[in-house]
């Protein structure tokens, strides 16, 4: 971090050398202070269950295509099956212990996360497209519906709901790699940004009123 100390020395020096050469020198770049970064678990979100709910439908899913009828006979649903079983689990249990772990050391951002109902319930995706680990929450219930035609299709058997099902189970699944894929190679601070501090903002918003 750059003092400011330090910003004097250097533009003393700069004009000391401009006065020697007779022309201005352009003084170097000072690298401009980022917000401090607040703790992991501070910033780690509730929204994180989503990732839960999300891989662990999808390992209902492909236990379900795994006796679907016309896959049925193809193993390989199975051993995809037991491993997307054995990452939901994983998943879980990761996302479950960090978030005890919040809860002993940052009880208090629990609260206010809890509190912010804008945060924890409503969720404003079609007003902002950038990623965030809230689009998690939206594969159950596309996944629920997969599931829903497979098992609509064991009952009502044609050539409608079969092509129905599969094409519902391929989305679903196509849309849970891609966001997947879009977890993995996103910037660590857009999954886990810093937590709005509004008392801080609402007490400059008063004193700059008066």
């Amino acid at each position: 971090m750059t003092t400011s100390g330090e910003v004097a020395r250097v533009e003393t020096a700069v004009a000391e050398r401009s006065g020697r050469t007779g022309y201005m020198v352009q003084p170097p770049t000072v690298p401009q202070t980022t917000e401090d970064q607040q703790p992991f678990l501070r910033r780690f979100p509730i929204s994180a269950f989503g990732v839960c709910l999300g891989i662990s439908s999808q390992a209902v899913l492909w236990n379900t295509l795994s006796k679907f009828p016309p896959t049925k006979s193809a193993h390989l649903f199975e051993i995809i099956n037991l491993i997307v079983w054995c990452i939901a689990i994983t998943v879980t249990v990761a996302v479950a212990f960090l978030y005890i772990l919040k809860f002993i050391f940052q009880c208090g951002a629990i609260k206010r996360e809890f509190n912010d109902s804008i945060k924890v319930v409503r969720i404003n995706f079609f007003t902002s497209f950038k990623f965030s680990l809230t689009w998690w929450g939206y594969t159950f219930p596309m996944t629920a519906v997969a599931i829903a035609s497979i098992r609509y299709y064991t009952e009502v058997t044609n050539a409608f709901t079969q092509i129905f099902a599969i094409v519902l189970s391929g989305i679903s699944i196509l849309t849970v790699t891609a966001i997947c894929f879009a977890t993995v190679l996103s910037d660590h601070q857009d999954l886990f940004p810093n937590e709005k501090n509004d008392q801080s903002q609402a007490g400059t918003t008063i004193d700059s009123s008066q």
